[in-house]
């Protein structure tokens, strides 16, 4: 440097208002090369700890300024350091057109992390509150971790719609607990009938998360004419209500219709796990459709009232692995509508630890069963079967038979059959008066309550004879068995008491 004292280190301790200090416009490098400022009072500011500011092109030449001198260029939000090779770039943030270059970091904490589309949330706090403005900012991928100070709350309910967004996806740690407080629905994704957005990939999806609810909730999650909809919470706990109706997870038709659905996650303590509710539940102008649904090993711990509860249309469904532990009284499966093409996989009901309970109940309105396959049922009641409108068939498990073994239950009128885990059968009337009830060998165990006298006829179609007779020792009925007083011929089922034809039919009998 041929002007001024020679620079030759930054003295952090340096203080500008001594005697000795040197004006800055005093100091003028040498001229150097480039196109940067030949005195540094062409700067906007010299920093004492060592830092020289201006933008980019004021940059001085780098052998103008001693080696270990800091350059901070302010349109691009980047701190350069000369070395002996130039300046390089070690701090700063960048712009968008000037990116900080990769950089080696040991270790670093932060709060929020962002990339593209997808955002790192660990700050704590209401969840919702800022999963919405990382939405609103644009990210639609949305990862949430443990923490690092606080909890995640949820304090109210929420409604979303993903064709708002470009789609939404939540993933969150399953380590990552969440109180929720909120009343009502806790979560409603509505697509408010934009099907075309939701074809064209605007998706709603969540994973993981242990969701501790405290509220009494109407339920969880409820989806309306979601197509494609994922929800796989890890842990869900308390989803239960004074009415005994709070459900888990509710797929709703509206407008359109819910298909091709994933659900899973392991629930505990929860009224009613899965619902469907078709356009002629929900009072909508969709349809019942809920073609194409999958699970992933959902597990229903706890439930007071139904695991899942089949309406509509629920056909071509993939469901597998799917364990239910009915509290006492409740039912795992309840099935109604067409349930055409869809497979239970593997479905296990443990009824160990509860009293009354059932594994799978049909209702009167099933007029395609699915197919049962493997599985486990544990409790007292294996299938109850309520044929008031006339069942074709239900095909199912019979614990009597060993694994593998199939029971059909075919349509015998008005009336409820039930198999209980120990092989047994059970036929009831209408009102729930039991008729008949036999052993795991088939023997009569049960008949009546009925008064003695004449065949009696019930209000539900069901007919038995009431003679004082040992049932066990009958031989069985037979459906072509016809009777005759001499003149007329009177056809139906009858039974033979080793003597005389009995017709159910009449009350007639015929020696053969």
């Amino acid at each position: 440097m041929t002007d001024g004292p020679n620079i030759t280190e930054v003295d952090e301790n340096y203080d500008p208002k001594s005697d000795s200090a040197v004006e800055v416009n005093d100091i003028v490098p040498g001229t150097g090369g480039g196109s940067g400022a030949t005195k540094l009072s062409d700067l906007e500011n010299v920093d004492v700890t060592g830092w020289l500011e201006g933008t980019f092109a004021d940059r001085p030449a780098t052998d103008d300024v001693p080696v270990g001198v800091r350059y901070w260029a302010t349109d691009r939000q980047l701190g350069y350091r000369n070395t002996e090779n130039g300046w390089d770039v070690n701090s700063g943030t960048g712009t968008a057109s000037n990116p900080l270059p990769e950089q080696h970091v040991q270790s670093f904490s932060t709060e929020e992390q962002s990339t593209g589309y997808d955002i790192r949330l660990s700050k704590g706090g209401d969840l919702w509150s800022r999963i919405s403005t990382a939405l609103s900012n644009g990210y639609s991928r949305i990862y949430v971790a443990d923490p690092e100070s606080g909890s995640w709350t949820w304090p109210s309910s929420v409604t979303i719609d993903p064709t708002n967004y470009d789609g939404v996806e939540i993933a969150i740690a399953d380590s990552a607990t969440i109180d929720v407080s909120a009343s009502g629905w806790i979560l409603t994704v509505d697509s408010n009938a934009d099907l075309g957005g939701q074809l064209a990939g605007q998706l709603f999806a969540l994973h993981g998360g242990q969701w501790m609810i405290s509220s009494n909730p109407t339920g969880f999650a409820r989806f309306k004419d979601i197509y494609r909809p994922t929800f796989i919470p890890h842990y869900v706990e308390g989803v239960t209500n004074g009415n005994g109706d709070a459900v888990g997870v509710s797929l709703e038709n509206h407008s359109y219709w819910c298909e091709s659905w994933c659900i899973g996650g392991q629930w505990q303590d929860v009224d009613i796990g899965l619902d469907f509710k078709p356009a002629s539940v929900t009072g909508g102008s969709g349809t019942d459709s809920f073609d194409d649904g999958e699970t992933q090993r959902p597990v229903f711990n706890g439930v007071n009232a139904i695991g899942i509860r089949f309406r509509g249309g629920v056909r071509f469904g993939d469901l597998r692995n799917i364990s239910v532990f009915p509290n006492d009284g409740a039912t795992a499966y309840q099935f109604a509508g067409d349930m055409r093409g869809t497979v239970l996989s593997a479905p296990k009901t443990d009824g160990t630890n509860s009293t009354g309970a059932t594994a799978y109940q049909v209702t009167t309105d099933l007029t395609n069963p699915p197919v049962i396959t493997g599985g486990l049922e544990t409790t007292d009641n294996l299938i109850q079967h309520d044929l008031a409108l006339g069942i074709p068939r239900i095909r199912g498990r019979d614990a009597s038979e060993g694994e593998g073994g199939t029971v059909i239950l075919e349509d015998i009128g008005r009336s409820k059959m039930r198999l209980n885990r120990f092989g047994g059968i059970e036929l009831s009337g209408q009102d729930g008066t039991k008729l008949v009830e036999t052993d795991s060998n088939g023997a009569f165990k049960t008949v009546g309550p009925f008064a003695t006298g004449s065949p009696q006829v019930f209000n539900d179609g069901v007919r038995i004879d009431n003679n004082s007779t040992d049932l066990s020792t009958l031989s069985p009925t037979r459906n072509d068995v016809r009777t005759s007083d001499g003149t007329n011929l009177t056809a139906g089922p009858a039974w033979f008491d080793g003597t005389m034809w009995h017709s159910l039919v009449d009350g007639s009998t015929y020696s053969p």
